[in-house]
Formats: C-alpha cells, sequence, structure tokens
C-alpha cells in the first residue's frame, strides 16, 4: 500500500489530484502534522490533509498579506467557497475540491467555519494581544476548531477527546509561536503576548540583539511555561481518551520536544537547530502511538 493511500480499495487507484495537491501541501509545509496523519486509518488521510491545507491557506493570509483589505478579501472569499460547498456548488480550487469531498464523506459541520473564518479577519486588524490568556482564546478560535473537526473525521469526537485536543492544539500552537520567534524578529514584529513582553522588558526590536537575550529568554520561559500546563493537562485525561484520537492528541509529542529544545538552549530560539533533532521527534511520536500515548 502507498504511503499516503485514501483506503484499501480506492489505494489501488491513484489519488486524485485535489487530495494529492493537499498532501503535498502539508507534507511541505506542516511536516509534523502530516507524519502525524500517517497513524490515521487510510480512509481518514484524504479529509485530514484538506484540514490541515485549509488551515495553511488561512495562515497564510495573514503572513503574506501587506495589505489588510487584500487579507479580507481573501477571507471572504473562503468564507463564499466554504457556503458554496455546503450548497453543493463549491469553485474550482484544489483545497476546496478536497475539502467538500471530506465534508460530504465525514459530515463536518457547518457551523465549524464562520468562527474559524471570523478570528483569521481579526488577525488582519493588526490588534495586539493583550496577554496570555487572550493568544489562548486566539488559539482556541483557529487552531482548535481544525483539531475538534479532525477529530470528527476520526470519529472520536466525544466531549473528554474534545478537552483533550483542545489543550493539545494550545501547547502545539504556542510551541510553535516559540519556534517561530527569530524569523518574526528577523520581519520586525514581535507575536508575544503584550503583558508578557512588558513583564520580561522586552520590545519589537529587542530580540535581534544580542543584549537583549535574557530578556527574550524570559518571555519564551513564560510562554513556554504555559504550554507545558496545558500538555500536561492533556496527558492526565490520556486513561479516559480514545486511541482513536491519537493522529491529532501526536501533535503533543511533536510540541514537547520543541519545547525540550528550548529548555536545552536556556529558552533562547536562536541557539535551537531543529533539524538535527527532526528525526528523534519521528521516533517518539512513533513510540508513543504504539503505547496509545502522546
Amino acid at each position: 500500500m502507498p504511503l499516503f493511500s485514501t483506503g484499501s480499495r480506492e489505494s489501488e487507484a491513484p489519488i486524485d489530484a485535489a487530495t494529492a495537491y493537499c498532501i503535498e501541501q502539508v507534507r511541505s509545509f506542516d511536516k509534523e502534522r502530516f507524519l502525524c496523519t500517517l497513524f490515521a486509518p487510510a480512509e481518514t488521510r484524504a479529509a485530514l490533509a484538506a484540514l490541515y491545507a485549509l488551515d495553511l491557506e488561512l495562515s497564510r493570509i495573514h503572513s503574506r498579506t501587506r495589505e489588510p483589505l487584500v487579507g479580507f478579501m481573501r477571507v471572504q472569499w473562503w468564507r463564499d467557497a466554504i457556503e458554496a460547498i455546503y450548497a453543493g456548488r463549491g469553485p474550482d480550487h484544489p483545497v476546496v475540491s478536497a475539502l467538500t469531498t471530506a465534508i460530504a464523506r465525514h459530515n463536518l459541520p457547518h457551523d465549524a467555519f464562520p468562527p474559524l473564518l471570523a478570528a483569521r479577519e481579526r488577525e488582519l486588524a493588526g490588534e495586539t494581544v493583550p496577554d496570555i490568556a487572550a493568544l489562548i482564546g486566539h488559539v482556541q478560535e483557529t487552531t482548535t476548531p481544525i483539531a475538534t473537526l479532525a477529530l470528527t473525521v476520526l470519529a472520536c469526537d466525544g466531549n473528554t477527546e474534545r478537552l483533550a485536543v483542545c489543550d493539545v492544539s494550545i501547547g502545539w500552537a504556542l510551541a510553535g509561536l516559540l519556534r517561530a520567534l527569530p524569523a518574526d524578529a528577523r520581519a520586525q514584529t514581535l507575536a508575544l503576548p503584550q503583558a508578557v513582553a512588558q513583564a520580561a522588558a522586552l520590545t519589537d526590536t529587542d530580540p535581534l540583539r544580542a543584549s537583549a537575550r535574557p530578556q527574550l529568554r524570559a518571555a519564551v520561559s513564560m510562554v513556554a511555561a504555559t504550554a507545558h500546563e496545558h500538555l500536561a493537562a492533556a496527558r492526565r485525561r490520556r486513561a479516559e481518551v480514545s486511541k482513536q484520537a491519537l493522529p491529532v492528541l501526536l501533535w503533543a509529542t511533536y510540541a514537547q520536544g520543541h519545547l525540550n529544545d528550548l529548555k536545552r538552549a536556556g529558552h533562547d530560539p536562536f541557539a535551537i537547530r531543529p533539524a538535527r533533532r527532526a528525526p528523534l521527534r519521528m521516533i517518539a511520536a512513533a513510540a508513543n502511538h504504539a503505547r496509545g500515548r502522546y
């Protein structure tokens, strides 16, 4: 059977072009979630790839758009596209096509999408995040809905699984934010909450200055501690959650690996060489899956 197939019967035929596009996007730009997807049943992987490809499309609107108006137009395009999917006439776009199939096959709820798009619109407004609570709230409006939809695809979206995945998605997103700090700093942006930056006496331009590394490490340590708390909260539910949820819960293994790297580097994100430890994280994910852990 191919590395990525859509089921025992379907694997005999080539994957359709839309699904292949989503798989390649996730494999190239969201490698760790792609690897987690490989632990899912074959018949669910195409839908998971469609969801993660949608997440990539929406997150890129903010990161790649200089003019907010253009970004708002792009979010509206996706809003109209999703409405069209549920009306049975989605536009010609590979992610839309793959998402159409996922929605139909797994009965994904319409009401999951409008709040997600509204949250992406708020990103474009350029408002600063006042504190960690607000940052977590944003994660719960952007990353968590995708994770919850993934649970629906996996047919294990009970309340316990949702609570565990909510905490995992927060830990995953916060770890990702910290990993991205060097790139953000080079773009002269600081994605840390205002209260955290102020508590560490850190400004937007400070992270690139070697003399400000103690302040940066202090700020990173605060956010990392919150990420650790949420991952630990998710793991406390391990005995209660369905093993079917592991392809989403395994995000925690990768997030924990990145947080451990930060700790070893004294919470200095500029001191990390993530590619060196990527194979170890893959092994850890496989071992955790085999043991029903995350």
